[in-house]
Order: structure tokens, then sequence, then C-alpha cells
């Protein structure tokens, strides 16, 4: 495969019709546009869908009292924040 260069792509750019480079300078604008603003987290949920990396995206709960009803798991042996600290030394 040819190796893709700015000189090959600006020689190749310069031949083009202004029809042809206005259709090309939209594009740039968009993907430009889009290169600099960031996803809502909405668009990066689905996206990962896309990728694979999410099977599904779960929508938030809405009930104010699931909190409330949520219990505390008991766990044995010591705290995970002293084994983080401990680790981290």
């Amino acid at each position: 495969m040819a190796q893709l260069t700015f000189e090959k792509v600006w020689d190749d750019v310069r031949k083009l019709p202004p029809d042809e480079l206005r259709r090309l300078r939209d594009v740039l604008d968009i993907w430009l546009r889009n290169l600099y603003t960031r996803p809502t987290e909405d668009e990066f949920e689905r996206e990962l869908v896309a990728m694979g990396l999410l099977t599904e995206v779960k929508l938030p709960v809405m009930d104010p009292m699931y909190n409330e009803k949520r219990q505390p798991v008991e766990v044995k042996g010591r705290p995970i924040s002293e084994i983080i600290i401990e680790e981290r030394r």
C-alpha cells in the first residue's frame, strides 16, 4: 500500500475543482467540529454498546427511596480500605 503523505494529499487537493473543494471543506469542518467536542454521556454509552464493550445501557433509577431500601452487605475480614492503603505502600 502506498504511503500517504501530506504533500501527496496537498497535491491532490490542489487539483480538485471548486465544487469538490467546497465539499471537502464541509466534510473537514464537520470532522474537526466533532474532533473537538466531547460526546454526551448518552452518546458515549451508545458508542460503547456499538463497540461491544457494553451489552446494554440501563436507565437510571428514578425511585428516590431506592437508596433507603438498600442494605449493607456483611463482609468478613479486614476493611477493603486498609488493604488498599497497605498495597499502595
